[in-house]
């Protein structure tokens, strides 16, 4: 199965990357399995029947600036010039003697902001793979583009920053010395629209290997992975659980094939706190369970690729739910057998758990009966290792920590953590929602990723990486996005593709409460809407306001979306890092969590799924330094008055499920609407609105399209809320180079004349200047305004981003409610 082709958004950048995504779908005997590098996308979970090296431990490093460009172009173009580039960095006989020594896995910069290339090389002792084996090389989150070598030979690349991939390096081992040459490059956020994320976001860039490295040598016939769906609960209380499990054959041998088969057992999990923190699930096998679905199965080998698949129904009798409360989990072990002999085994975490939309109500269903949840939100941020986790330790005691406030719910920040955090979710019982990166995204940067498919890589693999953790109930595709058309397909083309391979779980996104507001079109798309409501918060820190604007702002989108259950993806104050602010943190708390609890689901006619603190723990971020968010400070020693609140509050609440079992709506899975206008001929057109989202408000405006009824032309309209009202608009293959135009003009027309207008632009480095046009603008006639771009100073006007424009109107009385029309921008 292909990615989804399209024609382009007008907004795609024209230096977009061409890195192709390096996940796939393809279809194996009807069933959907996800593919990387060539063969079946591995699962990662530890397998104790496997030989398993871990390469944590001192590498030699050596920074290096290198060409971002080149990084994001496709390999079959650039690996020459990426390997000239590196000087011989990647070749076995290399110098490194004069390199530095860092410990794997770390950021390359705890303390500092660097955003650019490093190098990394180990040698590695090892025996050449033997008959019927092969060795797989496995990271668990290198930030952000790895290129990866074994003994000179490249072996392949990954684009994204929070992902494990695992490369096939069977054919470069050598008996005796291994060398192992990775090259890094973080490109700077803000420097382009093509990466993810790609904005400056509010948490720290962290460059280089983040996670964890390690080699493992498996059968050439070998079972991939195993994708489980519980399926039904039937009865009350439950007296049997069904479930799907998909097991994938990575078949490198082409001698075996006749006469595969699988076998399975399925085991209650027993999670001693010693095991807490285990990434192999076999540690936990405990008594047999009563089921049904032992097999053996018959392995149906692909014509195509020549890989195997098995689909096989599990019914498991007086089945033990997973719940936050009851935190119930089962190991399943699947063997491979060849010719009567088990050539492999694989055994995975597993839980009975239903999650959906009830079919009658705007509620979330958890084993059938409605659900609410409490939740708290976590950024994976050490004060001594950034991200890195450096022990499972650490791990267990955040979780822990969490679940002992109360929570029921986790938000994973705003992008997939260690794989371990989800494991340990699992354990302690913790629902979880986990999200993609896809964090402020705006026109330019959904058009980018709608033409490369990053973030869509990205979305795959965190679906398939955790596609057997219980925990996880929500996927959240986007946070606090700009744009709403571009949006809106990209939400499309995720909650499409998630039904391809359906794993049961609901969709939301964490939608900013102003962007456009609760009527938001897109919510549409997902099966729980969700917002941000920082109201009182930004834009006002007078107490007493955060209730009743919030009270208002879920009442309004609970009109606008009756059907719909409804997420607080976040809520949440600083406290500033002297705790000045503490007090008020608190207050925040103590206002607006009765305006939620009130709301929720398990309560009458209640339609609110859950809340969620934002956060547990403060956090490093390039754009506070330290924002301090949190029920406790980054060193987890320093708790704030907000966390006993909070505390008392979720601890009092009895439980999170209840009510009789109601029937479930089924998942829908929306057409696939295309964001297209075409690029207009001229080419000095540099904006005509003929695409969606093709403007945003900036400064005490709200902004739509329209086609103006006189002339038939499309055009944003710009409504003041106030003085200096203006807007952004996105510009037709971005960057736009001025350095040659004669003039920068866009067309305008206002209700109210006798005013300037102020037209500006920003280049790539949002450097920005703008000019007040002299001759004021007439009332209700179109008027070409116009700037000589050398008056633009300081701008690098051969990358121009955007342009933006504003109407001197300093009175908020007289700009209010008067509304300005811009129909086309050239040069």
């Amino acid at each position: 199965m292909r990615r989804h082709q399209h024609p382009d958004s007008p907004f795609v950048s024209w230096r977009a990357g061409t890195l192709a995504p390096t996940v796939e779908l393809r279809r194996l005997n009807g069933l959907v399995v996800p593919y990387a590098y060539g063969g079946p996308m591995p699962g990662i979970e530890r397998q104790r029947s496997r030989q398993f090296v871990d390469l944590a431990g001192v590498w030699r490093a050596e920074r290096a600036t290198v060409d971002h460009q080149l990084s994001l172009t496709d390999r079959r173009v650039s690996l020459p010039a990426i390997e000239e580039e590196g000087r011989g960095r990647h070749r076995v006989d290399h110098d490194d003697s004069g390199w530095c020594t860092h410990r794997i896995p770390l950021p390359e910069n705890v303390t500092e902001r660097y955003e650019d290339g490093v190098w990394y090389r180990r040698v590695v002792p090892m025996a050449a793979p033997g008959r019927g084996e092969r060795v797989r090389l496995t990271f668990l989150a290198v930030n952000y583009i790895a290129d990866v070598w074994f003994n000179g030979r490249w072996i392949g690349c990954h684009e994204g920053g929070y992902s494990p991939f695992s490369l096939d390096v069977t054919h470069a081992v050598v008996d005796g010395d291994n060398l192992i040459a990775v090259r890094v490059d973080n490109p700077p956020w803000d420097s382009r629209t093509d990466i993810v994320p790609a904005v400056l976001s509010d948490w720290w860039n962290y460059t280089g290997v983040v996670q964890d490295v390690y080699l493992e040598r498996v059968p050439a016939v070998s079972v991939a992975r195993v994708d489980v769906v519980p399926t039904t609960v039937i009865g009350d209380p439950p007296e049997r659980a069904e479930f799907v499990a998909t097991v994938v054959v990575d078949r490198t041998d082409a001698a075996a094939g006749a006469g595969l088969t699988v076998r399975a057992r399925l085991a209650e999990a027993v999670v001693p706190r010693r095991l807490l923190g285990t990434s192999a699930p076999a540690d936990l096998e405990g008594a047999p369970a009563v089921w049904r679905g032992e097999g053996p199965h018959e392995v149906v080998i692909d014509p195509e690729t020549g890989d195997g698949t098995v689909r096989f129904a599990g019914v498991v009798n007086q089945p033990r739910l997973w719940t936050p409360q009851t935190a119930n989990l089962y190991v399943l072990t699947v063997e491979l057998i060849d010719r009567g002999q088990v050539v492999d085994s694989f055994a995975t975490q597993i839980g009975l758990r239903t999650v959906a939309v009830a079919a009658d109500s705007p509620a979330v269903l958890l084993n059938g009966r409605k659900a609410a949840f409490h939740g708290v939100a976590r950024h994976e941020d050490w004060v001594d290792t950034g991200r890195t986790v450096a022990s499972p330790q650490r791990v267990i005691d955040d979780l822990v920590d969490i679940r002992e406030t109360g929570a029921t719910l986790l938000r994973t920040a705003h992008y997939p953590n260690h794989p371990l955090t989800y494991l340990v979710a699992d354990r302690v019982g913790l629902a979880v929602v986990e999200e993609i990166p896809t964090w402020w995204f705006d026109t330019y940067h959904f058009a980018d990723q709608l033409h490369r498919g990053t973030a869509e890589q990205m979305w795959r693999e965190m679906v398939f990486r955790d596609y057997n953790r219980p925990s996880v109930l929500f996927w959240s595709a986007t946070n606090e996005a700009i744009s709403v058309e571009h949006r809106a397909e990209f939400l499309r083309r995720v909650v499409h593709d998630l039904r391809c391979y359906d794993d049961g779980r609901l969709v939301t996104q964490a939608a900013a409460a102003d962007r456009p507001g609760p009527h938001d079109p897109t919510q549409s798309l997902v099966d729980v809407a969700g917002w941000t409501t920082y109201f009182g918060v930004f834009g006002s820190t007078d107490a007493g306001a955060e209730a009743d604007l919030t009270e208002r702002f879920l009442d309004q989108a609970h009109a606008a979306w009756p059907d719909k259950p409804v997420l607080v993806a976040e809520f949440g104050m600083w406290a500033q890092e002297d705790d000045a602010l503490a007090d008020r943190q608190r207050q925040v708390f103590d206002h607006t969590w009765p305006v939620y609890e009130r709301r929720l689901a398990t309560r009458p006619d209640g339609w609110l799924v859950g809340s969620i603190w934002w956060a547990a723990y403060d956090w490093r971020t390039p754009i506070a330094g330290v924002n301090t968010f949190g029920l406790s400070d980054i060193s987890r020693q320093r708790r704030r008055p907000v966390r006993d609140a909070l505390e008392s509050r979720y601890r009092s609440v009895s439980s999170a499920i209840t009510g009789p079992l109601c029937s479930a709506r089924p998942r829908s899975s929306p057409g696939l609407a295309l964001v297209h206008c075409g690029l207009p001929e001229d080419p000095r057109t540099l904006a005509d609105f003929a695409c969606p989202d093709g403007a945003h408000p900036m400064h005490n405006a709200v902004v739509d399209r329209l086609v103006m009824p006189s002339s038939d032309r499309s055009a944003v309209r710009m409504t003041a809320l106030g003085s200096w009202p203006g807007i952004g608009i996105y510009l037709y293959r971005h960057p736009v180079d001025l350095r040659e135009a004669a003039q920068l003009r866009a067309r305008v027309l206002a209700s109210v004349g006798g005013y300037q207008v102020r037209l500006g632009v920003r280049d790539v480095n949002r450097v920005e200047a703008d000019v007040l046009v002299p001759d004021p603008v007439p009332a209700n006639r179109w008027t070409t305004v116009c700037v000589r771009p050398s008056r633009f100073a300081g701008v690098d006007l051969g990358r121009v981003e955007r342009v933006h424009l504003a109407m001197a109107i300093s009175d908020d009385h007289v700009a209010r409610g008067q509304r300005f029309y811009v129909d086309s921008v050239t040069a």
